[in-house]
């Protein structure tokens, strides 16, 4: 019997490869699948809809009533999430295991941390209406989405753009090592565990049902020597090697992130948080130990620091074609801070 699968953020980096990926597949139970894409402007829903399959239409994440009407009416929900779990953003806990029992840890912290909040009222309305949740934290993610839309990350990008905008590539004073991903071993892990469940097959990962996406770590400092060697090379930086940012706040201006939250999005003890909205703010390190997604079979091929590093030319060539939709996604969080 076919499935109806909704897809929030549709026509985002991760949503939209998401929607491809499954698409993709020739497993007879993703083929019957039918994909309800929600997208926030009627460009995006027509750019979606061209695709076989999919039913785009129109929703404001504002309006409660409407985003909870599409959700009773297509079934599963393939949307944000987010998790942190970090020393800065008051995570006391040390090394994080997806199989530990996050969320009766996170509530020990209370709901101070915005992040912290929606996992653990995530958690407990699915619980209340009957509805199983999975929680996967992204990680930092790179690589050139396939979705209609956008099809650039957040963090990779950005700081190839500012770079290019001063003329100078900056890192921060301290190395980290965040968790990293390809955005095709992203969407192969989401797809996953899509797939097990639309087959009834058991998910035997504990009770909170955690997938860090973690395929390898990666030091920041050598991806900010790939990109200066990357765009001096080009012609579109003034010398081959990376300056330090000044101090914080000049390097969220600079970059386009909340000042709040850029020194938990640099210093070595980070993590990751959520989809589109909450990606740039993971990304970073973190103690984070995979093993729920091993369990289940996720094998990501792009699986080591010099893999990724290999493609940061690309991303580079990606962000000069493909850099024409301007990013929005903490417009918010700037303003609050005015």
């Amino acid at each position: 019997m076919p499935h109806n699968v909704l897809v929030t953020g549709a026509a985002g980096y991760i949503g939209g490869s998401v929607i491809a990926d499954i698409l993709s597949r020739t497993d007879e139970t993703l083929k019957a699948v039918n994909i309800f894409a929600a997208a926030r402007n009627q460009d995006q829903v027509d750019k979606i809809s061209k695709l076989d399959r999919v039913h785009a239409f129109l929703v404001d994440l504002q309006d409660k009533p409407a985003v909870e009407y599409a959700i009773a009416k297509y079934g599963i929900d393939i949307s944000s999430v987010a998790s942190m779990f970090t020393e800065e953003g008051g995570w006391p806990f040390g090394k994080v295991k997806d199989s530990d029992p996050l969320i009766d840890r996170q509530r020990e912290l209370g709901l101070d941390n915005p992040v912290r909040k929606t996992n653990i009222v995530l958690a407990d309305e699915g619980k209340a209406q009957g509805v199983e949740t999975f929680n996967i934290p992204i990680q930092l993610t790179y690589g050139r989405g396939s979705g209609e839309c956008r099809k650039l990350s957040v963090n990779i990008p950005a700081l190839i753009r500012t770079s290019i905008k001063l003329k100078t590539v900056h890192k921060f004073d301290q190395d980290s090592t965040p968790g990293n991903v390809h955005i095709s071993d992203l969407t192969d892990l989401y797809v996953l565990i899509l797939n097990k469940i639309l087959k009834e097959e058991p998910i035997a990962v504990g009770t909170d049902r955690y997938f860090f996406s973690v395929a390898h770590r990666i030091s920041w400092w050598k991806i900010m020597d790939k990109i200066a060697e990357g765009l001096y090379a080009r012609g579109l930086v003034d010398e081959p090697t990376p300056k330090i940012w000044p101090n914080y706040d000049v390097a969220a201006d600079a970059l386009g992130f909340p000042r709040k939250f850029i020194r938990p999005m640099c210093m070595p003890k980070q993590v990751s948080l959520d989809l589109e909205m909450i990606q740039m703010l993971t990304s970073l390190s973190g103690d984070l130990e995979p093993a729920n997604g091993t369990a289940l079979g996720w094998r990501p091929k792009q699986d080591s620091e010099q893999k990724c590093l290999d493609q940061i030319d690309q991303e580079i060539n990606d962000v000069e074609e493909l850099d024409t939709v301007r990013m929005g996604l903490f417009d918010t969080l700037i303003a609050e801070q005015k």
